[in-house]
C-alpha cells in the first residue's frame, strides 16, 4: 500500500533535485537586471520584459518548484507515518526536506552549467519553493520585500540577499522549530554564495530576439 506513495515521493524529490538550468541552451541570452533596465530605457518596456516572459524555462522552473515542493510535503505526510523518527520531526521535516532537495538542484545547476561565467539566477524557482514550503506569514513578506528591493536596486543578487535573511528572521520569530527558517536561509542565499565562490555573475536567461539570433548566426557562419 505504501509503494505508490513512496514512488511518488521519490519522483517529487527527483523533480526538485534535477538541475534543469544546467541544460539551458547556449542559444539563449543572459542579462543582468541592470542591463535589462538600460534596454528598457533605450527602447520599449514591453519589448525588454517580454524577453523575460517569453523564456519558457522560467515558467517551467516556477511549476517545478511549486509542484515538487507540494508533492514532497504531501507524500512525506503519508510515507513518513511509517518511519520511526518522522512523527516526532514532522513539524519541521516536512519543510526542511524539500528545501534541502531544492538546494541540491541549485548546486548541481551551477556546477554542471557549461556557459562560462554565467549562472542563471533562479528567482522563479526560489520563489515557488519558498512560497510552497514556508507559512504564508513568512513566505509572502520575504518574497515581496526581496522582489521590491531587487527591482529598486536593479540587482538580482539583492533578491537572494534580502529574501534569505527575512525568511530566517520571520521563521525564528513565528515558528517553534528553527530548522525550516535555517534551511530557507541556506537555500535562498545559496545562488549568491555559489556565484561568488566561482567568480560568476548571476544573470537572467532571456528569450533571444530574432535580430540578435540572426546576427549571431551570421557571425558564426562567417567563421
Amino acid at each position: 500500500m505504501t509503494l505508490l506513495p513512496s514512488l511518488m515521493l521519490a519522483f517529487a524529490l527527483g523533480l526538485l533535485i534535477f538541475p534543469f538550468p544546467a541544460f539551458f541552451s547556449r542559444r539563449h541570452s543572459y542579462r543582468a537586471l541592470q542591463e535589462l533596465d538600460i534596454e528598457r530605457r533605450n527602447g520599449s518596456w514591453t519589448q525588454a520584459w517580454r524577453r523575460v516572459l517569453r523564456f519558457p524555462w522560467h515558467w517551467t522552473e516556477l511549476a517545478r518548484g511549486a509542484a515538487g515542493s507540494w508533492l514532497t510535503i504531501t507524500m512525506l505526510h503519508q510515507v513518513g507515518a511509517s518511519w520511526p523518527w518522522y512523527p516526532s520531526a514532522a513539524e519541521w521535516a516536512g519543510a526542511v526536506i524539500p528545501l534541502v532537495a531544492a538546494y541540491l538542484s541549485i548546486l548541481l545547476s551551477a556546477l554542471l552549467l557549461t556557459s562560462p561565467g554565467k549562472q542563471p539566477a533562479p528567482v522563479f524557482f526560489t520563489g515557488a519553493v519558498v512560497l510552497t514550503t514556508l507559512a504564508p506569514a513568512i513566505a509572502l513578506p520575504s518574497l515581496l520585500l526581496g522582489g521590491a528591493v531587487m527591482l529598486a536596486m536593479k540587482s538580482l543578487v539583492a533578491f537572494f540577499l534580502v529574501t534569505g535573511p527575512i525568511a530566517l528572521g520571520l521563521g525564528l520569530l513565528f515558528e517553534r522549530e528553527p530548522w525550516p527558517a535555517l534551511a530557507a536561509f541556506v537555500f535562498a542565499t545559496a545562488p549568491v554564495l555559489i556565484a561568488a565562490g566561482r567568480n560568476q555573475d548571476l544573470l537572467l536567461p532571456l528569450h533571444r530576439s530574432k535580430a540578435r539570433a540572426e546576427a549571431c548566426s551570421e557571425s558564426e557562419h562567417k567563421r
